[in-house]
């Protein structure tokens, strides 16, 4: 599935947002990773609609040489901006700039759903080394925490119903020819929020950067009310991480 334009533009006009307002990832991720692949000095990592760098930032503890690939320029100014080490390539998931069999992992945070489709695993699939591994995470809010059920449910009212079928596209991995599943694990993490922080998640939302002014004040009007004046919103978090080997017997197309 391409991302349709609307989204990009969406992530574009929202991308110093993204940045300052999502939520970041546990280290332990690199540890569930480490468990399946070598990741380290030597190992070359690609991160996958690497976005701002939430990720990146994560893999470059490693010592291992990572390469960030993002479609939208503006997210991919952001991951410069604070990751001039790293490096990043403007591009789609469908079409990797990279030879096959270059890499020992790849990761994607929160994004495999935009590429999850028989083109998009098959081209992941040509550029990993055979029984190298592909990591998807996804952060989600614990919805058991009242305060992350209270904001959830203030975004739900704007979601697009296709937000949801497009994230339910990332178990297609698990059905594909060319990857195994190798395991899960769900890491609890917590994410500290000031008001403008909150604010800035809220307007990141690729389906809330777009609207109309009007639109969005009245999004921010709700969300502010969750927050105490002065106060601060601790939200938790579950990153749902999921490994796959490459099949090594089944060559990319």
């Amino acid at each position: 599935m391409r991302i349709p334009e609307q989204v990009t533009s969406g992530f574009g006009a929202g991308a110093g947002a993204y940045q300052r307002g999502r939520p970041g990832y546990p280290v332990a991720i690199l540890d569930y990773l480490r468990y399946h692949v070598p990741i380290g000095p030597g190992n070359r990592v690609l991160d996958v609609g690497a976005g701002t760098g939430k990720f990146t930032e994560v893999l470059a503890v490693s010592g291992a040489q990572v390469i960030a690939l993002e479609v939208v320029p503006a997210m991919l100014a952001e991951l410069h901006g604070h990751l001039p080490e790293v490096a990043a390539l403007n591009g789609d998931a469908h079409h990797v700039p990279l030879r096959g069999a270059s890499i020992d992992a790849v990761t994607a945070a929160t994004a495999i759903h935009w590429f999850a489709d028989e083109e998009g695993i098959a081209e992941l699939a040509r550029v990993l080394r055979s029984d190298g591994v592909l990591l998807s995470i996804a952060n989600r809010r614990d919805l058991e925490d009242p305060l992350a059920a209270k904001f959830e449910a203030i975004l739900a009212m704007y979601r697009p119903p296709k937000v949801e079928r497009d994230i339910q596209q990332s178990s297609t991995l698990a059905r594909s020819p060319y990857f195994e599943p190798l395991g899960t694990k769900a890491i609890p993490h917590l994410h500290n929020l000031g008001l403008p922080q909150l604010l800035d998640l809220t307007l990141s939302m690729s389906y809330i950067a777009p609207l109309e002014r009007e639109a969005r004040e009245a999004i921010v009007a709700e969300v502010r009310g969750l927050v105490p004046a002065g106060g601060r919103l601790p939200l938790r978090y579950l990153a749902d991480a999921a490994a796959f080997r490459r099949r090594p017997e089944t060559p990319p197309r």
